[in-house]
This record gives C-alpha cells, structure tokens and sequence, in this order.
C-alpha cells in the first residue's frame, strides 16, 4: 500500500513542531538556572578573593589566588553569635506555626462550629494585609509590653506572620484527605489522637513540610522586624549582620559576600533535603486552590 505523501508531511511537521517545543523549554528552563544561579555562583567567587583580586579589571570569574580569609574574618566578627540567633528564631517559628497552624487548620477542615467562616475570612485578611502598615504599632506594643529587644520579640513575630498562613494553607490540605480514614482508625480502637497520628500526618506530611519550609524562608531572610524591634548587637540576625560590611567608607565585598553565602547554604541545604515533600505539597495546595 502507497503511502500518502501529505500524511508523511504532516508527520514531519509535527516532529519538527515538537522538536522545536522541547528546544524552548529547554533554552527556558537553561535560562532561568543560569539568571538564578549566576548571583550566587559570583557571591561563592567573590567570597573567596583578596581585596587585590576583587578589584581587579577585567573581573575574574574563578579566583587566582583562593583564600578563606573572608571567612575567617566572619568568625573574628562572631558571625557565630548571630547565625545561632538566626537558627533559634527560624526553629522557632517553625515549631509554632506549624504545630498551632496544624491544630487550627484540622479544626478547620473536620468540624463545622459557629464563626468558622469569618475565622477563615480573618485568616485571609491577615495574609494580605501589608506588614508595613502595623510595623509601628506592633513597635510601640513591644516597647510598652518591655518585650522589644529582647529574645522574645521575633519569635513572637514570626509566629504572628507565619501561623496565618499555615493553618490557611493545611486546612485546604487536610479537606482533601477524607475523613473517613480516621473514622475506619477509630472504629478499629484508635483513639482521635491516635488516628492523627498513624492516619492523617503521614499524608500530610507534604503540606506540613510546605508550611515549615514558608515558615522558615520567612524568619530567615526577615531583616525589617529584627531592625526594629531589637537594638542588641548581641541579639541580632545574620541578615541583619550583613550590613555592618556596607561601611560608610566603601563596602567590604570579601566578607559581605561571604556572609551572604552562609545566609543562603541552609535555605539550599533545605530545599534539597525536604524537595520531594515541598513541591508534592505546592502542587497539591495548587490543585485543591
């Protein structure tokens, strides 16, 4: 049987259209790496130069002469001190938004009670209302509460912050998980507690690991509410820390850009460790939306 050269064409066509929607996603997904990695991959370059190799014309791409002395001069600068901060006020946050976010979004998602509704609305609002606009209430609270520059201050504000949108986002999480799984835990003996436990966390465990991750991403990279609300040096953030290498005489870009490397390894190291949890519970967050 002959076959139909205006059937082959077509093929050919639509091969070569395909070909071509590869190759672009392809050149998209190159470009978007190289304009996300390329900051970075400069910040690593330029943290482990001399002053002499920093300025030098034309720039370097790889060191000539590789040295930590950056990184040491972070450690003589107790940089210790406040990425110990920075890690205390992140764990917290993400303790307790998840944790009250978790409890509030099941109370949410499992029982119908009187104010429900406006609770959810009231969650929404919260989200988008614009954290400039009570900075400085929430400074002037602080300050007669005798909470600002204190250890307690951020903690607080980060829960503040992040509690809103993990209960917002586990309570769509959690309705896509049908009750009757607990239901069938509890008829064979489990109690409530129990079939959370065994039952509903496993599956949401994606969802929980989202709100931890926003949780942290919000304490960590936070730099208004730290330069606020504290004045201590000795309580203050890695982001915050960073400044004192923008001097009124020049800045510093060997340790400036070694602190900023130390400042994005973990939200890295985070992302790579917990990826498959976070884009299951992105994408899932996205469906139920």
């Amino acid at each position: 049987m002959a076959e139909n050269p205006a059937s082959n064409r077509s093929n050919r066509l639509i091969a070569v259209k395909r070909l071509l929607g590869y190759t672009l996603k392809a050149a998209l997904v190159v470009c978007m790496l190289v304009v996300g990695l390329l900051p970075l991959g400069w910040a690593l370059s330029t943290s482990l130069k001399t002053p002499v190799d920093i300025s030098a014309v034309p720039p370097q791409v790889i060191p000539a002469n590789p040295t930590l002395g950056n990184y040491g001069r972070l450690l003589s600068d107790h940089i210790t001190t406040f990425s110990t901060n920075s890690l205390t006020y992140t764990g917290t946050a993400i303790l307790a938004s998840v944790s009250f976010g978790g409890l509030l979004a099941y109370a949410l998602a499992r029982f119908r009670f009187r104010g429900r509704g406006a609770l959810v609305v009231l969650l929404i609002l919260t989200l988008v209302t614009p954290y400039m606009a009570i900075l400085v209430p929430l400074l002037f609270i602080f300050s007669k509460a005798h909470l600002a520059d204190t250890r307690f201050a951020l903690p607080l504000v980060y829960t503040a912050q992040t509690i809103p949108f993990a209960a917002w986002f586990l309570k769509g999480y959690l309705e896509m998980i049908p009750s009757e799984m607990e239901k069938a835990a509890m008829v064979d003996g489990y109690s409530r507690f129990g079939a959370i436990r065994r039952i509903l966390l496993p599956l949401a465990m994606p969802g929980f690991v989202t709100a931890a991750v926003f949780a942290a991403l919000t304490a960590w990279n936070d730099y208004i509410s730290a330069t606020f609300l504290l004045t201590s040096t000795k309580l203050q953030t890695l982001p915050v820390a960073m400044l004192y290498y923008l001097g009124t005489h020049g800045r510093e870009w060997g340790p400036l850009t070694a602190a900023a490397v130390l400042t994005v390894v973990p939200i890295l190291v985070l992302f790579i460790v917990f990826r498959k949890y976070f884009l299951g519970g992105l994408l899932s967050g996205a469906i139920k939306g």
